[in-house]
């Protein structure tokens, strides 16, 4: 699934979350970030989690840094040869991180605190 291509852009996208979660939540613990992109439409959605609560990421205050993640999670879609997929990052504060992939469900991982979510992605 990795190769010498995907490796670095797998760590350019962990190393792009904890620099939004150091700049807007500096007590952050955990942080989830979910890149998904069909039919060439790619959407970014963001949470992390605090001692007290977990929060969504505004993505209309933090433009910048969802579209250096979305340029970013085209890339590494492309480098694994898919135009299309959905993948989770799952970082903490310590630096350490997961990364999940799926090409099939769409709707995998969704963050939302909408109809009952609780901003922690779907499924985990």
């Amino acid at each position: 699934m990795t190769n010498d291509t995907t490796t670095p852009l797998v760590l350019d996208v962990a190393k792009s979350v904890v620099l939004l979660m150091r700049q807007i939540a500096p007590a952050w613990t955990t942080a989830y970030l979910r890149f998904s992109l069909r039919d060439y439409v790619s959407r970014v959605e963001s949470s992390y989690a605090t001692a007290d609560a977990i929060t969504i990421v505004e993505a209309g205050r933090n433009k910048e840094a969802f579209r250096v993640i979305g340029d970013q999670g085209r890339r590494l879609l492309e480098s694994l040869g898919k135009d299309q997929g959905t993948f989770l990052v799952v970082v903490d504060a310590n630096l350490n991180y997961d990364i999940k992939f799926d090409y099939v469900d769409e709707n995998r991982w969704e963050i939302s605190k909408l109809d009952g979510g609780t901003g922690i992605p779907e499924g985990l």
